[in-house]
């Protein structure tokens, strides 16, 4: 290269910088039409697939692995890596598994990597939230070749599928792997759509595309996944052309994006649940005293308590003063449309004065001290939530705090049962009722898979029973009915306090095009340039 010129293209290139720099335009960005550049609000906490049902863990991982079944924008069941399955008897199910699968390290996949992925979901030690609640009806996998299993559950187990469609799948030699191999970047081998290049900062991740991928290959070559907690800091790189792509439009944001002429939004109602966990079984319970600051006989172990909890939360006004009309308020565990939700568990009425009657009767009238605790920068608006809500329950003479705190902190405490009163979501992966009833409410029972995020201790027989006979029913209307009598048995015990179900956005260049999916997912793999013309 010409001595000169070297010089020259480096000052060529930082005028450019400037002139990018002052039109609103990050250098660090600028177009590249193989590159999708996308910001997401959800805090990724670990690469490992297997570690924590976190959504956007699992947003990640749908990137780079596969999974026997998948589920599409509307959350029903497609093919993956399963060719086919049939069912053999009223235990049995065989899965014909595709032949021309390879691993981004050039390895085969066979029955062989679906066994040993199984075995290590149940391996995984000190989780937050596993996903051995979905192994819990498997009794056993067997090989009958190379590209065909069995898998035997205990008892008839219509949900087979779709809790097969939350397991990913790995390549047998690496199941040995650790949660902190896989979260140095090492063993990420998937046979996905996107190949795993780095993490830094644990807010920066590179994919590249899988050239081999047994699928429909996706449109872009490299993927640049930005994690930006801040809402407002996330929509700005969106209309300064800094991302091409976020999820979790806040809305208070709307009106200034849709007078950006270059940016485009899609919206879709979520699967997902915002609530309050509640410390329903401990004596004394760690966030709660009196007036000062001693502890006192747990009051969340009264239903007179939970109830008057609930009643003085004013759910409409969280919806159109907090979250602008993006949210509907609930006292189901999934929204209409999923099976299990309960038209008879009508939303509660803000109704303070009967909340005072019932703390009252329950001995509070004077109230007591209590910490709510949740995420910041979670969920949509989740930090103006908690605040909103401690002012109702202020109303009723309460003490309240707020603490929130990054995601990652709030999973390994609340694991820990370290909360009185949280704030968490949970997206109804499977399609159904049972998947909330199974990780929230359920009697915890690791040898069983359940209650892998039931924080408050719930514990109902009535509730489970109702749940183990819905998840052994084949007869699809009398499952729905026992989901559904489930649901019931534990939001009018007011088991936790249902606040809404989102409702989902995302912002993109307006010459992009994605379907929005009832999961929330981000998926590279399915955004597309917007063709013109035939």
């Amino acid at each position: 290269m010409n001595s000169l010129f070297f010089p020259m293209y480096r000052l060529f290139r930082w005028a450019c910088a400037v002139l990018l720099l002052l039109i609103g335009i990050s250098p660090c960005f600028a177009a590249d039409k193989n590159t999708l550049r996308i910001g997401i609000a959800g805090q990724i906490t670990s690469l490992d697939p297997h570690y924590v049902d976190l959504a956007p863990n699992n947003m990640l991982a749908e990137h780079i692995f596969d999974k026997l079944v998948r589920r599409n924008e509307n959350s029903s069941l497609q093919l993956s890596l399963a060719e086919s399955w049939r069912i053999i008897d009223p235990t049995t199910w065989e899965f014909i598994l595709r032949k021309n699968v390879r691993f981004h390290d050039g390895s085969r996949f066979s029955a062989e990597d679906v066994v040993a992925s199984l075995e290590r979901v149940q391996q995984i030690k000190d989780s937050p939230g596993p996903f051995s609640t979905y192994l819990r009806a498997i009794q056993s996998v067997q090989i009958m070749d190379q590209h065909r299993l069995r898998i035997k559950t205990h008892s008839p187990y219509p949900l087979l599928l779709n809790d097969l469609s939350t397991l990913i799948i790995l390549p047998k030699r690496l199941t040995h792997s650790t949660t902190q191999e896989l979260d140095s970047g090492k063993n990420i081998i998937g046979s996905g759509p996107y190949k795993f290049v780095s993490w830094r900062n644990r807010d920066h991740i590179e994919l590249v595309r899988n050239e081999q991928y047994w699928g429909d290959k996706p449109h872009w070559q490299r993927i640049i996944i930005r994690v930006i907690s801040d809402n407002e800091l996330r929509v700005q790189a969106m209309i300064r052309t800094e991302v091409d792509v976020i999820d979790s439009v806040p809305p208070q944001s709307l009106a200034r994006i849709a007078e950006h002429r270059d940016a485009k939004t899609v919206s879709k109602a979520s699967g997902r649940l915002i609530f309050l966990h509640l410390d329903t079984q401990r004596e004394i319970t760690p966030f709660i005293n009196d007036g000062d600051g001693r502890p006192i006989p747990n009051p969340l172990r009264d239903a007179r308590v939970r109830r008057a909890l609930s009643l003085a939360v004013d759910r409409h006004q969280l919806q159109n003063e907090i979250l602008n009309g993006l949210a509907a308020p609930t006292r189901n565990l999934v929204p209409p449309g999923l099976l299990g939700h309960s038209p008879d568990l009508v939303p509660d009425s803000f109704n303070p004065n009967a909340a005072k009657r019932l703390l009252a009767e329950a001995g509070h009238a004077d109230g007591f001290s209590i910490v709510l605790h949740g995420p910041n920068n979670r969920y949509l608006n989740d930090v103006q939530v908690l605040r909103a809500v401690a002012q109702m329950w202020q109303q009723l003479g309460l003490n309240v705090r707020v603490e929130v705190m990054p995601m990652r902190d709030l999973l390994a405490r609340g694991a820990k049962r370290e909360f009185s009163v949280n704030l968490l979501g949970w997206n109804a992966v499977t399609g159904d009722a049972s998947s909330p009833l199974r990780a929230l409410l359920m009697t915890k029972d690791i040898q069983q898979g359940s209650g892998s995020f039931n924080w408050g201790g719930y514990h109902n027989p009535q509730m489970d029973a109702l749940v183990d006979q819905a998840l052994s029913t084949i007869d699809l209307k009398r499952r729905i009915s026992l989901l559904q009598q489930a649901s019931k048995v534990a939001m009018l015990d007011d088991a936790l306090i249902p606040l809404y179900h989102p409702v989902t956005v995302w912002a993109m260049h307006r010459d992009l095009h994605y379907t929005p999916r009832s999961d929330e997912y981000t998926l590279a793999q399915l955004i597309k340039p917007v063709r013109n013309g035939p």
